[in-house]
């Protein structure tokens, strides 16, 4: 329904800023919508669909790139950076009370910027001063969080340099000890902590006595040896025969010729089944690949409900190896219409939902809330997932039912055709 602001409205100091013939056109496209506590207004990472203003309740945004927080009260807003940029949302959007806003969708919004420059003007002022907050609380809580953690740090480095000093003096003094455990002089030894006289002397020879005295070298006179070297009688080595054995015939080898692409069909490990647990309004595309190609199959496929999915409104995407292993880092793309789409990589995820189906290496689409669709009329949700890298089955016709929290789980498995 199209909103008509009172004077004492806090829209009223957005919209009285602008021209009469805008702000008609403005209010006209505008529609207001109400939402319940603890509700999701957008989730993260979903696309930028509309501009909001809150008139009534609180809205939470959790910003999980950033670690921040902030609440909205009325007459603030949100969306606008994202739905000019085109950008998908940095944050999830959570109402905390029972609140109304009001609403202007992607495709209004672009047809009045195209008409009427001064909306352009004032959403520019608009984001700029809000950013502008946004900076000056982010700074406020940096202070606080050097302040509180200042002397955890001090104590952290006073005791890291501590360590380095009683490190340094230790081996310094066993350096010390191990160098003065023995003094040695050329033709005696003293022991460590000993004189020179009440040390046991070790015989010197001649020559040496002589050089501490300063007296000529002793000349040296060979001696004659006599001694009679006797040698024991010679043996006469006997040589045994050595025994030979007759080979054996090897039998001859005999090569068989496989196919390139049957080789590889024979050497690929058997896929596993597929395990379809999906609505009538989601199908499958099968890859087009030729034999003996790689591509990723679907095989596993389930559908949470309201009941069974815990308020989560995500596509689980997990991918595994030919051997059954998941793999990381596999980049998995979410196309919701012509050119519209976005990629995120497969990461590790301690997610106590995912624990029944052995599953820890995940990537998590996340579904906004204008992916609403009616099934009883025919319609089927928007999504469509696929994988990266070689080709791969589709899962398309993925949305929420009448605005329901509703789950997706898919797993792939890299295989052979």
């Amino acid at each position: 329904m199209t909103y008509q602001p009172s004077p004492e409205s806090p829209l009223s100091n957005f919209t009285n800023s602008l021209p009469e013939e805008t702000r008609r056109a403005v209010l006209a496209s505008a529609t207001c919508r109400e939402y319940r506590a603890d509700e999701i207004i957008c989730p993260h990472g979903a696309p930028a669909e509309a501009l909001y203003f809150v008139l009534t309740g609180n809205v939470h945004l959790d910003f999980p790139q950033w670690r921040m927080r902030h609440i909205l009260a009325d007459g603030e807003s949100f969306g606008e950076s994202e739905i000019i940029r085109r950008a998908v949302n940095p944050f999830t959007a959570v109402a905390i009370t029972d609140v109304e806003l009001w609403v202007l969708e992607k495709c209004a919004l672009d047809s009045l910027l195209e008409n009427h420059s001064a909306l352009s003007l004032a959403l520019s002022h608009r984001i700029v001063a809000k950013y502008q907050t946004m900076q000056t609380v982010s700074l406020q809580a940096s202070r606080r969080y050097r302040r509180k953690h200042r002397p955890a740090d001090y104590k952290i480095a006073f005791g890291a340099l501590a360590m380095v000093i009683l490190t340094a003096m230790f081996f310094s003094l066993v350096l010390v000890v191990f160098t003065a455990t023995t003094l040695q002089v050329e033709g005696l030894e003293f022991a460590a902590g000993t004189s020179e006289s009440d040390a046991p002397a070790v015989p010197a020879s001649p020559t040496k006595v002589a050089r501490w005295l300063g007296l000529p070298e002793p000349t040296r006179t060979p001696i004659a040896l006599t001694a009679t070297a006797t040698r024991s009688p010679t043996r006469t080595a006997t040589s045994k025969p050595v025994a030979t054995r007759t080979p054996r015939l090897q039998p001859t080898p005999t090569a068989t010729l496989v196919a390139p692409a049957m080789a590889a069909v024979m050497a690929a490990p058997t896929p596993l089944p597929r395990e379809w647990k999906m609505p009538a309004w989601t199908i499958v595309e099968d890859a087009q690949v030729a034999p003996g190609q790689k591509y990723f199959r679907l095989v596993k496929a389930i559908y949470f409900d309201e009941a069974s999915a815990g308020g989560r409104v995500n596509i689980l995407v997990g991918v595994l190896d030919e051997n059954g292993k998941e793999l990381i880092d596999v980049p998995v793309r979410m196309e919701w219409g012509v050119n519209e789409y976005t990629i995120r990589q497969t990461e590790e995820k301690r997610d106590p939902f995912l624990i029944p189906y052995n599953l820890n290496i995940i990537a998590a689409h996340d579904m906004a809330g204008g992916s609403s669709f009616a099934p009883e009329r025919g319609e089927r949700g928007g999504y469509k997932i696929t994988i990266e890298g070689f080709a791969s089955d589709a899962v398309s016709g993925m949305g929420l039912p009448l605005r329901r929290h509703v789950a997706f789980l898919l797993v792939f498995q890299r295989t052979v055709r």
